[in-house]
Formats: structure tokens, sequence, C-alpha cells
């Protein structure tokens, strides 16, 4: 399925002794994927949450740093050069904090009693 997103790119400099942060953004169309399964658990087993996959042009790809789609900003958690032309990008989000939280403490994913 065809998905207009907007892929995000940070630049950091060093002006004037201090550091300054500049972000810009670009819209393109992606070829969206499901996350597959064993995708799912990998990242979560690495404290990451993987919510969608994009095909994009790599040359529109570039060093882009987060994607929003859905009115949602993800972290590109996985990039996997397809071709040439075409790279796979996985986004999400960190869990972790929110989760051991959520699980009155626990963090394995167990509920506490």
């Amino acid at each position: 399925m065809t998905e207009i997103i907007t892929l995000h790119y940070v630049r950091r400099t060093l002006e004037n002794g201090h550091h300054k942060k500049t972000e810009t953004s670009k819209t393109v169309m992606a070829d969206m994927r499901s996350v597959t399964r064993s995708e799912f658990y990998q990242s979560y087993q690495a404290g990451l949450r993987a919510d969608a996959v994009f095909r994009v042009y790599a040359a529109e790809l570039g060093d882009a740093a987060f994607v929003t789609w859905n009115d949602q900003k993800y972290k590109i958690i996985r990039r996997y050069m397809l071709d040439r032309d075409r790279t796979e990008i996985t986004v999400g989000e960190q869990v972790g904090a929110q989760t051991a939280q959520a699980n009155g403490g626990a963090d394995d994913g167990a509920a506490a009693d």
C-alpha cells in the first residue's frame, strides 16, 4: 500500500562554541509493509517497538533520522538496502520505562502481583 510519509533530517553543528540542531524535512511516497512477527519480537528485545516498514528510494532517504506518518513521529530503527535504488526502513519507538511502568515496575513483561 502506498503511503505519504515525511522524512526528517537532523543536522548538528557547532556555531560560536554552541551546539545547534537544525531539522529539515521532505515529504515522499513510500510502499508500506507490515512488521513481521519475528522483526517485532527482535526489536522489542532490543528495547524498541517496530510499528511499520516502508520502502523508499535511497536517494530520498539519505541520512533521515525520523519519519512522520499518520500524524505520529517515529524513529528509524532499522535500514535494509533492497537494491541499488530502494531501501526498506523499519520505524518505531523506544520501549522500556513506559513498559515497566505499565507492568507495575516489572521490566520482564510479567505483570506485578
